[in-house]
């Protein structure tokens, strides 16, 4: 025997007897599941190695659990979110196609789920000037100076706006003009935004010029706003591109932006900057995408085997605004369902222009109906099923209760839009947490009632099947 096998027996040895064996050949890596671990990692890097396109991390409650696929451990009970483009966050921060963005929720971070949008106008006129660096395709509003400002923006520089003063004209300011913008179809609904810097205190207005392809002209705007000297996120909203009555006689086929303020006395112009310009075909505006460009819609998927039968409860804590309560489509804020969609667990916007859970068996869906709005702000929504009653809670009232028939079997699920890749929740979700057993209302107003005032989620507890906290990660908790 050589010098290196004794020793490595020797080793071996001593291992073996400063950690027993497992009761179980698998019991080492099912350690690896839980806080008090005591395994090697030379354990699981040795079974990896055996079988890589086959090994389970798991067991002991996370059946399956983590397993080796497309090049990185993936865990099974892990949300999967996806979006086939890059995206931007509220601040003009870029973020890679395929990643989360999370932004500022009222109890840590909140994921945004957004439907996909194209932006019309063009790389240079939704930049500010920075795909040419100048303001090709931008025009003076009434009468004003423009140029390129490569040191101050938004994001990168922005259109420079400097005003006439003293002259005739009731306004003056900038317009990214609609005619050079892609064209949409007759009757559509439009919704313009941007971002703004005007000097503090200053009366201003932004809104939509519509084109028919030659002429152009004012359509609606925010009415009057005052300029804070810092940057200022404007939009109108749900404006439908008129098809008759205008200055030429033509639809309007065409969308820009316009921002302008009342013609100051002479000699005190006003100098203002605008950015991040986007016109979209929507009813609601939704972040900023390049010019020309179309961002994808964003899908997350959880395990449906969270969501158990005959009973349990899912609470999703997230944002409402009254400018997504418009009933041109659904959007889902929770969706569990089997394959052929015959039977359902829902929370969602409905096209009745209401808030309410479903719950659908054998194909027949009964609602359980909430308000038609909400104020703007943070909101808690609660949906539990038994054999006995369903309910559906917002912000700790109950809003509807009955014995419904529950769906035999749930195959998929997903948070803020449907598995379909469509119907979008479109504003954050906060967190959500799912549990095994039916809560009860005491629990469901104890929850609303910690969050909505102290921004506390829900806890963790033995009945918790899932837990998303979203706090700058898809990590997920359970207390299986």
């Amino acid at each position: 025997m050589s010098h290196e096998d004794l020793l490595y027996r020797l080793y071996a040895d001593l291992v073996r007897r400063a950690r027993p064996e497992p009761p179980s050949e698998n019991a080492v890596l099912n350690k690896f599941t839980a806080p008090t671990d005591t395994a090697s990692v030379s354990d699981v890097f040795a079974a990896a190695a055996a079988s890589p396109s086959s090994f389970v991390w798991g067991g002991g409650g996370y059946t399956p659990g983590w397993q080796w696929g497309a090049g990185q451990w993936r865990g099974a009970k892990a949300p999967i979110f996806s979006r086939a483009s890059v995206a931007y966050l509220p601040d003009g921060t870029q973020v890679a196609s395929g990643a989360p963005r999370f932004v500022a929720g009222q109890a840590g971070q909140a994921l945004v789920t957004e439907e996909g949008t194209t932006n019309l106008l063009t790389a240079n006129q939704a930049s500010g000037g920075d795909a040419l660096g100048n303001t090709s395709d931008f025009n003076s509003y009434y009468t004003s100076t423009l140029s390129y400002d490569s040191s101050t923006g938004f994001r990168g520089g922005s259109i420079k706006v400097v005003t006439d003063s003293g002259g005739t004209n009731p306004y003056s300011g900038v317009i990214a003009s609609p005619n050079q913008a892609a064209p949409f179809a007759q009757g559509s609904i439009v919704s313009v935004s941007a971002w703004v810097k005007m000097p503090a205190g200053q009366t201003f207005y932004f809104g939509i010029r519509w084109g028919d392809g030659t002429n152009r002209w004012d359509g609606p705007t925010t009415g009057a706003l005052t300029g804070t000297g810092n940057w200022q996120y404007v939009k109108v909203e749900n404006q439908a591109a008129p098809t008759s009555g205008t200055p030429s006689g033509n639809p309007a086929t065409h969308a820009g932006v316009q921002c302008y303020v009342p013609e100051p006395p002479a000699g005190s112009p006003v100098t203002f900057w605008i950015d991040q310009m986007q016109v979209e075909v929507k009813p609601y505006a939704t972040s900023w995408i390049d010019g020309g460009a179309t961002r994808a819609a964003e899908t997350l998927s959880i395990p449906a085997s969270v969501v158990t039968l005959p009973e349990g409860t899912v609470e999703v804590w997230t944002y409402c605004d009254n400018a997504h309560e418009v009933t041109t489509g659904a959007r889902q804020l929770f969706f569990a369902l089997d394959s052929t969609n015959s039977n359902n667990l829902q929370i969602l916007w409905d096209t009745d222009g209401k808030y309410k859970a479903a719950v659908k068996s054998a194909g027949t869906r009964r609602d359980l109906v909430g308000p038609s709005t909400l104020a703007t702000g943070w909101h808690l929504f609660a949906l539990t099923w038994s054999a006995t009653s369903c309910a559906f809670y917002i912000d700790g009232a109950l809003q509807a209760s009955g014995a419904l028939p529950l769906p035999t079997a749930l195959t998929q699920a997903s948070l803020g839009c449907w598995p379909a890749a469509s119907h979008q929740w479109d504003l954050p979700i906060d967190g959500v947490r799912i549990s095994s057993r039916t809560r009860t209302a005491s629990e469901i107003a104890a929850a609303a009632s910690a969050y909505l005032n102290n921004g506390t989620p829900p806890p963790v507890d033995a009945d918790t099947s899932y837990y998303l906290g979203f706090d700058g990660s898809m990590a997920w908790r359970s207390s299986a």
